[in-house]
Formats: structure tokens, C-alpha cells, sequence
């Protein structure tokens, strides 16, 4: 059992965090995807969504299971997401894709 406010003020954060996260990709997707490809490339980002959204949760588990520690496996979930992010920004040009669909938002339905 937590005492103080500590653990309420960090779960305050959190979801004003997450609840900023889920928005945002919605509208950095939006302002990326190319005039008519919107059904394939939302299908795509589903799949692959779906598909990898249990691995944070086996990477903290098995090293749980393997280590007995909590902090190194949320250490590692932390780590996943932060390679995650340094990829984002190091592949993909907002700047370019944003133009690319500005040039093809006529084909959009």
C-alpha cells in the first residue's frame, strides 16, 4: 500500500498523457495518408497495431518471470516504447508526407 498522494498525482499524469497520445496519432495519421489510400494504409496501421500490442506486455513478464524484478521489466517496457519513438522520428518526414497528402487531398472520399 502506496502512502501519499504520490501514486495518484502519477496516475493523474498518466492519463492526461495517454489521453493526449491517442488523439494526436489519430491526426499525425490524418495529415499523412495520401488522397485515396486512407482504407489501406488505416488497415495496415490496425493490423500492425493489433498484432504487436501484446509484446510490451510479454517483454515485462518474462523478465518478471526470468529476474523476479518489476522495475527492470518496466525498465524494458520503457526502452520498447522509446526505440519505437526514435524510429518515428527517424523514418518517417512529417514535413514531406504532410505535402504528399496535401498534393492528393482531392482524391480523398
Amino acid at each position: 500500500h502506496a502512502k501519499g498522494g504520490l501514486p495518484w498525482v502519477f496516475a493523474v499524469l498518466l492519463g492526461l498523457g495517454l489521453g493526449f497520445l491517442y488523439p494526436a496519432q489519430r491526426n499525425v495519421f490524418s495529415v499523412l495518408v495520401p488522397g485515396g489510400m486512407e482504407g489501406r494504409v488505416l488497415g495496415i496501421y490496425n493490423f500492425f497495431g493489433a498484432s504487436l500490442s501484446w509484446m510490451p506486455s510479454l517483454l515485462f513478464g518474462a523478465t518478471y518471470q526470468g529476474t523476479g524484478s518489476m522495475r527492470l521489466g518496466m525498465a524494458l517496457v520503457c526502452v520498447f516504447h522509446a526505440i519505437a519513438c526514435v524510429g518515428l522520428v527517424v523514418c518517417v518526414d512529417v514535413q514531406k508526407g504532410s505535402e504528399v497528402s496535401r498534393r492528393t487531398r482531392s482524391k480523398r472520399r
